[in-house]
């Protein structure tokens, strides 16, 4: 199943990116980990619904979207 949507303010998006991490299988490098998100089918909408109409933004996390990390997934250095 993919990972389900959040809302997130900017003092709390920095505070998720700042406290956790996922590891590369490597060791060499380190993502921003994506909490768990809503998964009610409502809330979901709710914020497709914003994204749309342009009261939010869409973030993609780099790294860990499909579950795993691999050389594809590291950002640009």
């Amino acid at each position: 199943m993919k990972r389900a949507p959040n809302a997130y303010t900017f003092s709390s998006l920095a505070k998720v990116a700042s406290g956790e991490a996922t590891i590369s299988d490597d060791g060499k490098k380190w993502y921003p980990a994506r909490p768990e998100g809503l998964r009610s089918f409502r809330s979901r909408l709710r914020l497709a619904w914003e994204v749309f109409s342009g009261r939010a933004d869409v973030i993609r996390w780099p790294g860990n979207q499909s579950g795993h990390i691999g050389p594809e997934d590291a950002p640009n250095d």
